[in-house]
């Protein structure tokens, strides 16, 4: 589930900002780096709001908020 909290700003990132910027499609008019920096910036944005969402649903209970 978390790679969903990871994907989200990621993809607006690449495929909004960007473009809407002047970089191209995915930022390739600046180069593949800038799809690795994304990628690399938003990995603790993605782990840090999966732990966050699992400390704060208490003991056992499920990412996705479902009832068990």
């Amino acid at each position: 589930m978390g790679f969903f909290y990871f994907l989200a700003p990621v993809a607006a990132l690449l495929l909004v900002f960007l473009p809407l910027g002047g970089m191209g499609l995915l930022g390739l008019k600046s180069g593949p780096g800038v799809i690795l920096y994304a990628l690399i910036v938003n990995t603790p944005f993605g782990i840090v709001t999966t732990l966050a969402i699992a400390a704060l649903g208490g003991r056992g209970a499920s990412l996705a908020g479902a009832t068990a």
